[in-house]
This record gives C-alpha cells, sequence and structure tokens, in this order.
C-alpha cells in the first residue's frame, strides 16, 4: 500500500542529505529494497505524478521513480557526495527526456535526434503540441507547416512513445542512435498490415 507519508520523507532526506531506503512495489518483481540518495522531487504537468530523482547506490547513476510506487522511506546517514551529486544532476537535467541518464564517469554519450514535422494550416494544434511537449528539444520553423525538431539527449529512444504519435506527418527522422530508424521502421510496417498501404 502507498505511504503518503513518502513525500514528506524524501523532502526531509533532502534537506538533510541524507541517503535512504526505500520499499517500492515493482509491477513485475513486487516489493524491493534499494539504498538511494534523493535529490530532487518533480510534478510532471502533463499527469500531475510525483517523481523523485534518486542516485542508485548499487547501479551508480541517477534514475526516477513515481512516489506513489514507494511502500516505505528509512532515512539512514548522510551522504558526504550529496553536493556533488546534485551538482552533477543539473548539469545533465536540460539533457533527460524521460528516465535516462549517464552513468558516473561519463560511460554513456550524448546522442541527437531530429524530426521533421508537416501539417496543414488548418491543424495548428500539431504546432501547440510540439511547443508544449518538446521538453528539453529544440523546435525550429523551416517553413509554412513544416518544423523541425531536434533534441541531444542521453537516451533518444524514450522518446519513441511521444514520436510515434505523430505517426502520417513525419517527413524525416534522424538519429545517431540506430534504435530510432529500426523501430519506426517496423513501426510503420505494422501500420501498412493493418490498414494497408494507400
Amino acid at each position: 500500500k502507498y505511504d503518503a507519508s513518502s513525500t514528506s520523507s524524501l523532502l526531509e532526506a533532502i534537506q538533510r542529505r541524507c541517503a535512504v531506503e526505500i520499499t517500492v512495489l515493482n509491477p513485475a518483481n513486487g516489493e524491493v529494497r534499494r539504498e538511494n540518495t534523493p535529490i530532487k522531487l518533480y510534478v510532471s504537468t502533463e499527469t500531475g505524478r510525483e517523481y523523485a530523482v534518486m542516485w542508485s547506490h548499487s547501479e551508480r547513476k541517477f534514475f526516477l521513480t513515481r512516489i506513489d510506487r514507494i511502500m516505505g522511506v528509512r532515512l539512514l546517514e548522510e551522504n558526504p557526495r550529496w553536493e556533488q551529486l546534485s551538482q552533477d544532476f543539473a548539469k545533465q537535467a536540460p539533457h533527460i527526456w524521460g528516465m535516462s541518464s549517464r552513468t558516473e564517469g561519463g560511460l554513456q554519450q550524448m546522442q541527437w535526434l531530429e524530426m521533421e514535422i508537416v501539417f496543414s494550416p488548418e491543424e495548428q494544434f500539431i504546432l501547440q503540441r510540439l511547443k508544449r511537449e518538446k521538453r528539453c528539444a529544440t523546435l525550429t520553423r523551416l517553413e509554412e507547416g513544416r518544423y523541425l525538431i531536434r533534441a541531444e539527449v542521453f537516451d533518444p529512444y524514450e522518446m519513441m512513445p511521444w514520436i510515434l504519435s505523430f505517426t502520417g506527418r513525419i517527413a524525416r527522422l534522424d538519429s545517431s542512435d540506430i534504435r530510432i530508424e529500426e523501430h519506426y521502421r517496423a513501426h510503420l510496417r505494422s501500420w501498412e498490415e493493418l490498414y494497408g498501404k494507400e
């Protein structure tokens, strides 16, 4: 059962700069205990869900966890590296689309993704979506009804669900991550099989 005091406990841990032992409800594995250091809390503007940015002691990287999946929080000792971890995350945050971030020591390289979107003059809601949902990406007008989205992120593959929501309006999709084009082509093939080619 979700512990409503989790948010206040995490805020206290951040204020005290200490590590925590959290019990998380994992949909696949049930309850799991982890030792992490909480750095910051976020509230999604899209869903209203609360997330905690944590430094994983075992995996040695930052990750986000949904607070409503935390069943319990136990405060541990102060983490002497808290200030450095906070600074490291502040540098990485502009390049995190969803949950993934660089591992300690910079082992994960920054990657890029570009997507050109086309739409008719009657579809200005598409432009509003792009402005509202682009997160850390940049939006550039190429011409009337054609816009370029460019993102430099640690894991472009996290963008795929959002990208696929523009299927039918994507004029070009390129990325340094080869999985992007492979996944997009597979998605288009499944659409052709389902709806037939025009």
